[in-house]
């Protein structure tokens, strides 16, 4: 699949940035008994620290594929960034990277 790059346009009094401190999955799959089609997909439920579900997103077989591809190459990424401010010494500052945001499927 190829990567297609585009411009994320986002709203920080529509969309505010929740903390998950865990993720739970669930996997469903869909049919149509006429046309014989059928979808799967992905159901990520994002809990806090009490268990109450404050996320959920649906996403495409399709789709999942391509964010574990992108997952792990930032968490990659992220672990070799955290190695670096371990090497220069830790400070008490925030080291902030950012990725252009990329199409998933």
């Amino acid at each position: 699949m190829k990567e297609q790059k585009f411009r994320i346009s986002r709203n920080p009094f529509l969309v505010k940035p929740l903390f998950a401190n865990e993720v739970s999955i669930v996997c469903e799959i869909k049919g149509e008994k006429e046309t014989k089609k059928v979808e799967g997909f992905v159901r990520l439920l994002f809990t806090d620290n009490t268990g109450a579900v404050i996320s959920e997103i649906v996403i495409s077989s399709i789709t999942a594929k391509a964010l574990t591809k992108i997952l792990a190459r930032n968490v990659k990424l992220i672990e070799e960034k955290m190695e670096e401010v371990k090497e220069k010494g830790i400070t008490e500052e925030k080291v902030v990277f950012s990725q252009s945001p990329e199409y998933i499927g």
